[in-house]
């Protein structure tokens, strides 16, 4: 089924979006003191053994939407249990927050934050810098405790597993299950939960609702909101090499090298490629944007294109998506011009998950880019998630396309 939505309908939502936002904070003076607790993140390599999405450290925090602008919820910053793709056990961070009264749990799975400790969420937010904490805050406004990962190695000494699926999908699932063992926070088990994601995160939460049946059973999750999804990892670099995007297949290297380090991306690079892979370990997705590289062919930085070669495709495809039909109701969305995450990855995957019996919706909306495909259409699929957690009834799959 075909349904076309107008541009100005996209529009409103995201005025919708960002107008409850505004209604969840409260203006003060601050942030006044956002470091830390020093050694904080540091004790996540010290916590022995225990059980996935057990919670081993917290501390309370104030959590900002914007420098001045405190969100209206208890938070807290916390170190968490999870699990690698090996089941090797592993402590990640991340942040909880809970309005009065909560009416559900949804897991937030950030977007691409960059690869330096200082540019996880659950350190930006207690700065007000935080730049998903708009959706976040339209997430409280609806009554919903939000667990915001920050993913294995962002926050936590060690590398980050960029757009490595098999490992971050159990990291968003690890959340929502520490956010209902969380004492603290008074959750109750019998709340509906969700998932939320979009880019980094769409694949994260994509990646979580293929792992849900066999990883998190236990979890009655409702609804998963997946936006902008890199799908097949084999070629999701191709069009972005020599562009102004081009660090990504840098993260992109990074983040396949960190999962699988007897892949040993080192033997591979040039001189040059090993001092721009030094510095784009210390940046966030700003700074990447800003400082580059930018225009940079793989040929720049390594003897040969490590994503071509055999192994390297073969881990790749251990975390492209599409194999498993998720149990859960799924909502789907990109833009309709995005030069970063090309349509047809999010496409497809609709397309292969409905072949194996998945219960998808799909929408495209109307942005240019990346950044406005969020803007426009992250409305809808909040809209779709809280219909789910109310208890409407999953909707058939179709495609709904916004002109």
């Amino acid at each position: 089924m075909n349904r076309s939505t107008p541009l100005p309908a996209a529009v409103i939502g995201m005025v919708r979006t960002m107008s409850r936002a505004a209604s969840q904070v409260v203006p003060t003076v601050g942030p006044l003191r956002y470091k830390p607790t020093p050694g904080f993140y540091e004790q996540a390599a010290n916590v022995g053994e225990g059980d996935p999405g057990e919670v081993v450290a917290s501390e309370r925090i104030a959590a900002y939407l914007l420098p001045g602008l405190k969100l209206r919820a208890r938070s807290w910053r916390i170190l968490y249990r999870s699990t690698r793709h090996d089941d090797s056990a592993t402590v990640v961070s991340g942040s909880i927050y809970v309005p009065r009264n909560p009416r559900g749990i949804i897991g937030y799975a950030p977007g691409t934050h960059g690869l330096a400790n200082y540019s996880a969420p659950s350190r930006l937010i207690a700065r007000g810098v935080e730049y998903e904490a708009a959706f976040v805050a339209r997430l409280l406004s609806l009554g919903y405790a939000v667990v915001l990962t920050d993913y294995e190695g962002l926050g936590t000494p060690g590398d980050h597993p960029y757009i490595m699926g098999r490992i971050l999908g159990r990291n968003v699932l690890d959340a929502v299950r520490a956010a209902r063992s969380f004492d603290e926070a008074g959750l109750g088990s019998d709340l509906p939960l969700g998932i939320i994601g979009y880019s980094e995160g769409g694949h994260a939460s994509a990646a979580a609702a293929e792992l849900h049946a066999s990883y998190a059973p236990e979890l009655d999750i409702v609804g998963i909101a997946s936006g902008s999804v890199p799908s097949e990892l084999e070629s999701a670099g191709d069009h972005i090499e020599g562009s102004f995007f081009s660090f990504f297949a840098g993260y992109g290297a990074l983040g396949v090298n960190c999962a699988y380090p007897e892949l040993n991306l080192d033997q591979y690079l040039t001189p040059e490629g090993e001092q721009t892979l030094y510095r784009l370990r210390r940046t966030s997705i700003v700074t990447a944007a800003l400082r580059g590289p930018h225009f940079m062919g793989v040929h720049d930085i390594m003897t040969e294109n490590v994503l071509r070669r055999p192994d390297w495709q073969a881990r790749l495809r251990e975390n492209s998506l599409g194999s498993v039909a998720p149990i859960a109701p799924i909502y789907l969305y990109t833009a309709k011009h995005d030069p970063l995450v090309p349509p047809a990855q999010t496409r497809d995957l609709a397309v292969r998950w409905r072949a194996r019996g998945a219960d998808v919706r799909l929408t495209i909306a109307p942005g240019i880019d990346h950044i406005t495909g969020y803007l426009l259409g992250v409305d809808g699929a909040v809209t779709w998630l809280d219909q789910q957690m109310a208890g409407a009834r999953p909707m058939r799959s179709s495609v709904k396309i916004s002109a």
